[in-house]
C-alpha cells in the first residue's frame, strides 16, 4: 500500500474502505522509516476496558524519549487516529478522545532512538449502542471554539485543550479535526495529525516541562473542511482555569 503524499499519508488511509493488517508494514515504513518492531509494555496506555458509548472513548498514552508517536485503532475503516510530530522527547504524553467505530484494538507505535516499540490494549463494547439516546444527539452543538486550561502535574504542566466542533456535512463529506499545533512563546513544541476517528468535541493535552509563569501556551487547530480556531495566554493565566475563545 502506498501511503500517499499527504501529510503522513492521513488523507490516504482515511479514504481507504477496508484497512488489512497486512498492509501494517508498508504503513510504518512512510510513516516512522521502518517496520520492524518490538513489544514495550513500557509504553503506558490508559483507557477504559469496556465502553458503552463507542463515539466518545477517553485515553492516555505515554512513552518515555520518543521522537515520534502513532496511535491506532486496528480493524477499523479509519485506523489512524492520532501522529504528532515535535515536542518534548524527555516525557512523551497525550491525552484525547476517539472514536472506536468497528475497531477495538488499539495500538501505539513509538520511535524511540531509531527503534520502533508497540503496546496494544483490546478495547470491549458494551451496552446499548443507540446514539439517538446520547444527549449530545438531541440537542445543537455550540459553535466551535477552543478551551485552553493548564495543570501543574508531577515534573512539568499538563497542557490540556478542548475543542467545541460542531460536525456536519460539507458536500458529503464530514469535517474532522486535522491538525492540532501547541506552541510555547511562539516556537511549536507538538504538532497533532488526526484522522477521522478522533472523536467530536476532541480534547487533547500535552506534557511539558520546565515552563513559567510568564511562558504564553498557544494552541491553534484546522479541521478537513478549512475551519480554524485558537486559543492563548500565559501559564500563570490558564492554570487550573479555562481560557475560552470563539472562532
Amino acid at each position: 500500500m502506498s501511503v500517499g503524499t499527504a501529510p503522513f499519508g492521513i488523507q490516504a488511509l482515511a479514504d481507504h474502505d477496508a484497512f488489512d493488517s497486512k498492509e501494517m508494514e508498508s504503513i510504518l515504513l512512510e510513516l516512522f522509516g521502518t517496520s520492524r518492531y518490538a513489544e514495550d509494555a513500557s509504553i503506558r496506555m490508559d483507557l477504559p476496558v469496556a465502553v458503552i458509548n463507542p463515539e466518545f472513548v477517553p485515553f492516555r498514552v505515554a512513552a518515555l524519549d520518543s521522537e515520534r508517536m502513532a496511535i491506532f485503532i486496528e480493524e477499523n475503516n479509519y485506523p489512524l487516529v492520532l501522529l504528532t510530530e515535535e515536542g518534548h522527547r524527555a516525557y512523551r504524553e497525550l491525552t484525547g478522545i476517539m472514536r472506536v467505530e468497528g475497531g477495538q484494538r488499539f495500538t501505539v507505535y513509538a520511535l524511540r532512538n531509531g527503534n520502533l516499540r508497540r503496546n496494544t490494549r483490546t478495547i470491549r463494547l458494551s451496552g446499548p449502542l443507540d446514539r439517538m439516546q446520547w444527549p449530545n444527539r438531541a440537542v445543537m452543538q455550540p459553535p466551535p471554539s477552543t478551551v485552553l486550561r493548564g495543570e501543574v502535574s508531577r515534573d512539568g504542566i499538563n497542557i490540556l485543550c478542548s475543542i467545541r466542533h460542531q460536525q456536519g456535512n460539507t458536500q458529503g463529506m464530514t469535517p474532522h479535526v486535522r491538525q492540532v499545533t501547541f506552541s510555547v512563546n511562539d516556537q511549536t513544541v507538538s504538532i497533532l495529525e488526526c484522522g477521522p476517528s478522533v472523536a467530536r468535541n476532541p480534547r487533547f493535552g500535552i506534557h511539558l516541562k520546565s515552563l513559567h509563569e510568564d511562558d504564553v501556551i498557544q494552541v491553534d487547530w484546522s479541521d478537513s473542511a478549512g475551519a480554524e480556531g485558537h486559543a492563548l495566554g500565559t501559564v500563570g493565566l490558564i492554570l487550573n482555569r479555562n481560557l475560552y475563545r470563539e472562532i
